[in-house]
């Protein structure tokens, strides 16, 4: 929800604009993962996923998930016996 609010003459809103952006936050990114918050932030910190940081706020574009998802597919085995 976005609120504008008038200040000195000019409008600001309140809101987290980057959320139209599309990009995540380290909660929403930790929920789509199954990963705890901390863990998140432990492999932020280590630079083992990619991230975008928008001062001191750290964010996730979604392909990120989905590339850390295609990436850990594990193809199943098929039994050439059984087809």
């Amino acid at each position: 929800m976005q609120v504008a609010i008038a200040r000195g003459g000019f409008t600001r809103k309140r809101g987290n604009s980057v959320q139209a952006k599309g990009l995540l936050t380290v909660a929403e990114f930790a929920e789509l993962t199954g990963w705890r918050t901390s863990t998140v932030r432990q492999k932020v910190w280590r630079r083992e996923i990619e991230f975008v940081r928008m001062g001191r706020c750290i964010r996730f574009r979604p392909e990120t998930v989905e590339r850390l998802i295609e990436e850990g597919t594990v193809p199943a085995l098929r039994d050439e016996e059984a087809v």
